[in-house]
Protein backbone atom coordinates (compact mmCIF):
# COMPACT_ATOMS: atom_id res chain seq x y z
CA UNK A 1 0.00 0.00 0.00
CA UNK A 2 1.55 3.32 -0.89
CA UNK A 3 -0.33 6.24 -2.38
CA UNK A 4 -3.61 5.04 -3.09
CA UNK A 5 -6.82 6.50 -2.81
CA UNK A 6 -8.94 5.67 0.55
CA UNK A 7 -11.07 3.03 -1.72
CA UNK A 8 -8.35 1.45 -2.94
CA UNK A 9 -6.56 0.95 0.75
CA UNK A 10 -9.97 -1.07 1.59
CA UNK A 11 -10.05 -3.19 -0.56
CA UNK A 12 -6.33 -4.22 -0.34
CA UNK A 13 -6.74 -4.35 3.35
CA UNK A 14 -10.06 -6.55 2.85
CA UNK A 15 -8.29 -8.84 0.35
CA UNK A 16 -6.91 -12.75 1.08
CA UNK A 17 -3.11 -11.38 0.93
CA UNK A 18 -3.61 -9.19 4.22
CA UNK A 19 -6.38 -11.06 5.55
CA UNK A 20 -4.50 -14.00 5.60
CA UNK A 21 -0.99 -12.20 6.52
CA UNK A 22 -3.17 -10.21 9.62
CA UNK A 23 -4.56 -13.20 10.50
CA UNK A 24 -1.39 -15.12 10.72
CA UNK A 25 0.31 -12.33 12.48
CA UNK A 26 -2.60 -12.66 15.72
CA UNK A 27 -2.62 -16.32 15.81
CA UNK A 28 1.41 -16.47 16.31
CA UNK A 29 0.58 -13.84 18.68
CA UNK A 30 -2.71 -14.77 20.55
CA UNK A 31 -2.93 -18.19 19.21
CA UNK A 32 -3.04 -19.06 22.91
CA UNK A 33 -6.85 -17.18 23.80
CA UNK A 34 -9.69 -18.83 22.69
CA UNK A 35 -10.85 -15.25 21.64
CA UNK A 36 -7.79 -14.44 19.25
CA UNK A 37 -10.23 -14.56 16.13
CA UNK A 38 -12.78 -12.17 17.42
CA UNK A 39 -9.62 -9.67 18.53
CA UNK A 40 -8.63 -10.05 14.91
CA UNK A 41 -11.96 -9.06 13.63
CA UNK A 42 -12.23 -6.20 15.97
CA UNK A 43 -8.77 -4.53 15.44
CA UNK A 44 -9.03 -5.32 11.19
CA UNK A 45 -12.37 -3.49 11.62
CA UNK A 46 -10.60 -0.80 13.51
CA UNK A 47 -7.76 -0.39 11.68
CA UNK A 48 -9.85 -0.07 8.52
CA UNK A 49 -11.90 2.80 9.80
CA UNK A 50 -8.47 4.44 10.96
CA UNK A 51 -7.02 4.05 7.32
CA UNK A 52 -10.30 5.15 5.33
CA UNK A 53 -9.66 8.68 6.96
CA UNK A 54 -6.12 9.04 5.94
CA UNK A 55 -5.59 11.48 3.69
CA UNK A 56 -4.84 10.13 0.24
CA UNK A 57 -1.30 11.34 -0.16
CA UNK A 58 -0.64 9.29 3.15
CA UNK A 59 2.10 7.07 2.15
CA UNK A 60 1.33 3.29 3.97
CA UNK A 61 4.17 1.34 3.71
CA UNK A 62 4.21 -2.19 4.67
CA UNK A 63 5.38 -2.03 7.68
CA UNK A 64 3.31 0.94 8.99
CA UNK A 65 0.10 -1.51 8.17
CA UNK A 66 1.98 -4.02 10.69
CA UNK A 67 2.72 -1.90 12.85
CA UNK A 68 -0.39 0.08 13.26
CA UNK A 69 -2.03 -3.63 13.14
CA UNK A 70 -0.12 -4.57 16.30
CA UNK A 71 -1.20 -1.03 18.01
CA UNK A 72 -5.04 -2.18 17.29
CA UNK A 73 -4.49 -5.37 18.58
CA UNK A 74 -2.52 -4.45 21.42
CA UNK A 75 -5.89 -2.17 22.62
CA UNK A 76 -8.29 -4.81 21.57
CA UNK A 77 -6.63 -7.17 24.04
CA UNK A 78 -5.96 -5.28 26.72
CA UNK A 79 -9.58 -3.72 26.31
CA UNK A 80 -10.34 -7.75 27.36
CA UNK A 81 -8.57 -8.71 29.70
CA UNK A 82 -7.17 -5.85 31.08
CA UNK A 83 -3.44 -5.22 31.07
CA UNK A 84 -1.44 -5.47 34.46
CA UNK A 85 0.38 -2.82 35.96
CA UNK A 86 2.30 -2.47 39.51
CA UNK A 87 0.40 -0.88 42.23
CA UNK A 88 1.08 2.70 43.21
CA UNK A 89 3.81 2.45 45.75
CA UNK A 90 5.67 0.27 42.89
CA UNK A 91 4.47 2.78 40.17
CA UNK A 92 6.43 5.38 42.81
CA UNK A 93 9.91 4.05 41.77
CA UNK A 94 8.82 5.23 38.26
CA UNK A 95 10.96 3.59 35.33
CA UNK A 96 12.70 0.75 37.87
CA UNK A 97 9.54 -0.13 39.52
CA UNK A 98 7.94 -0.70 35.73
CA UNK A 99 10.77 -2.59 34.88
CA UNK A 100 11.14 -4.70 38.00
CA UNK A 101 7.37 -5.62 37.52
CA UNK A 102 7.57 -6.43 34.18
CA UNK A 103 10.81 -9.15 34.57
CA UNK A 104 9.15 -10.48 37.33
CA UNK A 105 5.35 -10.30 37.39
CA UNK A 106 4.93 -10.99 33.40
CA UNK A 107 8.40 -12.53 32.13
CA UNK A 108 8.85 -14.81 35.39
CA UNK A 109 12.47 -14.28 35.43
CA UNK A 110 14.41 -15.32 38.26
CA UNK A 111 15.43 -12.76 41.28
CA UNK A 112 19.28 -12.97 39.84
CA UNK A 113 18.24 -12.72 36.25
CA UNK A 114 16.19 -9.31 37.55
CA UNK A 115 19.09 -8.06 39.75
CA UNK A 116 21.57 -8.38 36.78
CA UNK A 117 19.03 -6.61 34.02
CA UNK A 118 18.56 -4.03 36.48
CA UNK A 119 22.75 -3.42 37.25
CA UNK A 120 23.28 -3.79 33.34
CA UNK A 121 20.67 -1.39 32.88
CA UNK A 122 21.90 1.31 35.52
CA UNK A 123 25.40 1.02 33.89
CA UNK A 124 24.35 1.20 30.79
CA UNK A 125 22.52 4.16 31.76
CA UNK A 126 25.80 6.04 32.64
CA UNK A 127 27.46 5.36 29.45
CA UNK A 128 28.01 8.17 26.68
CA UNK A 129 24.47 8.04 25.62
CA UNK A 130 23.38 9.29 29.24
CA UNK A 131 20.54 12.49 28.97
CA UNK A 132 22.65 15.30 29.89
CA UNK A 133 21.56 17.49 32.87
CA UNK A 134 21.86 20.71 30.41
CA UNK A 135 19.33 18.59 28.50
CA UNK A 136 16.73 18.92 30.79
CA UNK A 137 14.48 21.40 32.02
CA UNK A 138 15.39 23.13 35.07
CA UNK A 139 12.35 21.84 37.46
CA UNK A 140 12.53 18.55 36.01
CA UNK A 141 12.43 15.53 38.78
CA UNK A 142 13.21 12.61 36.07
CA UNK A 143 13.30 9.92 38.67
CA UNK A 144 14.86 7.33 36.06
CA UNK A 145 17.53 9.58 36.11
CA UNK A 146 17.99 9.92 39.94
CA UNK A 147 17.38 5.68 40.03
CA UNK A 148 19.27 4.55 37.47
CA UNK A 149 22.00 6.94 36.46
CA UNK A 150 23.60 5.89 40.35
CA UNK A 151 24.93 3.04 37.60
CA UNK A 152 26.37 -0.33 39.06
CA UNK A 153 26.81 0.31 43.02
CA UNK A 154 26.54 -1.28 45.52
CA UNK A 155 23.85 1.40 46.95
CA UNK A 156 21.25 0.96 43.60
CA UNK A 157 21.69 -3.30 43.82
CA UNK A 158 20.48 -2.83 47.98
CA UNK A 159 17.57 -0.99 46.62
CA UNK A 160 16.41 -3.45 44.11
CA UNK A 161 16.93 -6.55 45.94
CA UNK A 162 14.92 -4.46 49.00
CA UNK A 163 12.31 -3.96 46.06
CA UNK A 164 12.24 -7.20 45.38
CA UNK A 165 11.54 -8.43 48.50
CA UNK A 166 9.27 -6.05 49.57
CA UNK A 167 7.35 -7.29 46.35
CA UNK A 168 7.59 -11.17 47.45
CA UNK A 169 6.01 -9.91 50.55
CA UNK A 170 3.39 -7.55 49.69
CA UNK A 171 2.41 -10.52 46.73
CA UNK A 172 2.87 -8.06 43.41
CA UNK A 173 2.31 -10.87 41.32
CA UNK A 174 -0.43 -12.54 42.72
CA UNK A 175 -3.14 -13.12 40.16
CA UNK A 176 -0.82 -11.53 37.24
CA UNK A 177 -0.98 -13.03 33.94
CA UNK A 178 2.81 -13.79 32.49
CA UNK A 179 3.34 -12.22 28.77
CA UNK A 180 4.59 -13.99 26.28
CA UNK A 181 7.87 -12.44 24.71
CA UNK A 182 6.25 -13.15 21.08
CA UNK A 183 3.76 -10.00 22.01
CA UNK A 184 7.20 -8.03 20.74
CA UNK A 185 7.97 -7.54 17.27
CA UNK A 186 9.66 -4.89 15.59
CA UNK A 187 7.75 -1.71 13.99
CA UNK A 188 8.88 1.77 12.41
CA UNK A 189 5.32 3.65 13.06
CA UNK A 190 2.05 3.94 13.87
CA UNK A 191 -1.39 6.11 13.19
CA UNK A 192 -1.94 7.91 15.84
CA UNK A 193 -5.46 6.57 17.50
CA UNK A 194 -7.92 8.25 19.74
CA UNK A 195 -6.40 8.67 22.95
CA UNK A 196 -7.59 6.89 26.22
CA UNK A 197 -7.05 8.48 29.33
CA UNK A 198 -7.47 6.01 32.32
CA UNK A 199 -5.87 4.83 34.95
CA UNK A 200 -4.93 8.00 37.55
CA UNK A 201 -4.43 10.54 34.72
CA UNK A 202 -6.28 13.70 34.87
CA UNK A 203 -9.78 13.47 35.57
CA UNK A 204 -10.95 17.57 34.68
CA UNK A 205 -12.44 16.92 31.56
CA UNK A 206 -10.32 19.91 29.74
CA UNK A 207 -6.85 18.57 30.59
CA UNK A 208 -8.58 15.07 29.07
CA UNK A 209 -9.42 17.34 25.64
CA UNK A 210 -6.15 18.71 26.02
CA UNK A 211 -4.67 15.29 26.04
CA UNK A 212 -6.26 13.96 22.81
CA UNK A 213 -5.94 17.64 21.38
CA UNK A 214 -1.67 16.72 21.35
CA UNK A 215 -1.82 13.30 20.94
CA UNK A 216 -4.82 12.31 18.92
CA UNK A 217 -4.49 12.22 15.00
CA UNK A 218 -6.39 15.27 13.01
CA UNK A 219 -8.94 12.57 11.65
CA UNK A 220 -9.52 12.25 15.88
CA UNK A 221 -9.11 15.22 16.97
CA UNK A 222 -11.48 17.13 14.34
CA UNK A 223 -14.47 15.78 16.27
CA UNK A 224 -13.51 17.34 19.45
CA UNK A 225 -15.79 19.73 21.55
CA UNK A 226 -14.65 23.46 21.26
CA UNK A 227 -14.51 22.86 25.41
CA UNK A 228 -13.45 25.96 26.90
CA UNK A 229 -11.76 29.26 25.36
CA UNK A 230 -8.25 27.74 26.13
CA UNK A 231 -9.24 24.24 24.11
CA UNK A 232 -10.01 26.27 21.41
CA UNK A 233 -7.26 28.88 21.54
CA UNK A 234 -4.84 26.14 21.60
CA UNK A 235 -6.75 24.15 18.31
CA UNK A 236 -6.09 27.07 16.57
CA UNK A 237 -2.59 27.81 17.25
CA UNK A 238 -1.50 24.29 16.82
CA UNK A 239 -3.58 24.83 13.42
CA UNK A 240 -1.12 27.78 12.45
CA UNK A 241 2.12 26.38 13.26
CA UNK A 242 1.35 23.02 11.21
CA UNK A 243 0.55 26.13 8.29
CA UNK A 244 3.58 27.46 9.13
CA UNK A 245 6.26 25.51 9.59
CA UNK A 246 4.67 22.40 8.24
CA UNK A 247 5.74 20.64 11.03
CA UNK A 248 3.29 19.10 14.13
CA UNK A 249 4.21 19.52 17.57
CA UNK A 250 4.37 15.69 17.78
CA UNK A 251 5.61 13.41 15.23
CA UNK A 252 3.90 10.31 14.46
CA UNK A 253 7.41 8.54 16.16
CA UNK A 254 6.39 10.78 19.08
CA UNK A 255 2.58 10.19 19.72
CA UNK A 256 3.35 6.06 19.38
CA UNK A 257 6.56 6.25 22.24
CA UNK A 258 4.23 8.60 24.61
CA UNK A 259 1.09 6.29 23.85
CA UNK A 260 2.87 3.50 24.49
CA UNK A 261 4.96 4.54 27.75
CA UNK A 262 2.21 6.35 29.64
CA UNK A 263 -0.95 4.99 28.74
CA UNK A 264 -0.30 1.11 27.64
CA UNK A 265 1.56 0.52 30.11
CA UNK A 266 4.84 -0.79 27.89
CA UNK A 267 8.75 0.34 29.36
CA UNK A 268 11.02 2.15 27.52
CA UNK A 269 13.02 -0.58 27.27
CA UNK A 270 9.83 -2.34 25.17
CA UNK A 271 9.77 0.43 23.21
CA UNK A 272 13.43 0.79 22.23
CA UNK A 273 13.03 -3.05 20.74
CA UNK A 274 9.62 -1.80 19.01
CA UNK A 275 11.40 1.19 17.11
CA UNK A 276 14.68 -1.05 16.52
CA UNK A 277 16.65 2.14 18.26
CA UNK A 278 19.11 2.23 21.24
CA UNK A 279 17.35 3.09 24.68
CA UNK A 280 19.04 6.05 25.04
CA UNK A 281 17.45 7.36 21.76
CA UNK A 282 13.73 6.47 23.22
CA UNK A 283 14.53 8.36 26.49
CA UNK A 284 15.96 11.50 25.14
CA UNK A 285 13.21 11.66 22.57
CA UNK A 286 10.35 11.12 25.51
CA UNK A 287 11.90 13.62 27.02
CA UNK A 288 12.35 15.94 24.31
CA UNK A 289 8.60 15.42 23.33
CA UNK A 290 7.54 16.17 27.19
CA UNK A 291 9.87 19.54 27.30
CA UNK A 292 7.91 20.82 23.86
CA UNK A 293 4.41 19.66 25.35
CA UNK A 294 5.74 21.46 28.89
CA UNK A 295 6.57 24.51 26.99
CA UNK A 296 3.24 25.03 24.96
CA UNK A 297 1.56 24.19 27.73
CA UNK A 298 3.21 27.04 29.81
CA UNK A 299 2.92 29.53 26.67
CA UNK A 300 -1.03 28.61 26.75
CA UNK A 301 -1.27 29.55 30.30
CA UNK A 302 -1.63 25.89 31.66
CA UNK A 303 -0.02 24.06 34.44
CA UNK A 304 2.39 21.03 32.75
CA UNK A 305 2.43 19.31 36.20
CA UNK A 306 -1.63 18.90 35.51
CA UNK A 307 -0.36 16.63 33.05
CA UNK A 308 2.66 14.92 34.14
Amino acid sequence: MNRENPDSRLQALYGDRWLSRLRKFTRQRFGGFPEWETWFEEAHQNLALKMHKLAPERVMSDALVIASFRNELISVRRHHIGYPRPRQWLREFSQLGQDLFDWKCLKGLSRRQIIEKALNKAAAFTLGDTVHASDRDDDSTDKDADLYATGDTPAFRELVERLLTRMDEKKECDGVRRISDADDTEVLDAIPDELNVTDGAAADNEVSELLQLLMGGAADTAGLSTGTARIASMRNTLQKRLEATGEPLLSDDDVFLLRSYYFQGLSQNDIAKLLGEPLQRVVRRREAAIRRIGKFLAEQGFDKQALL
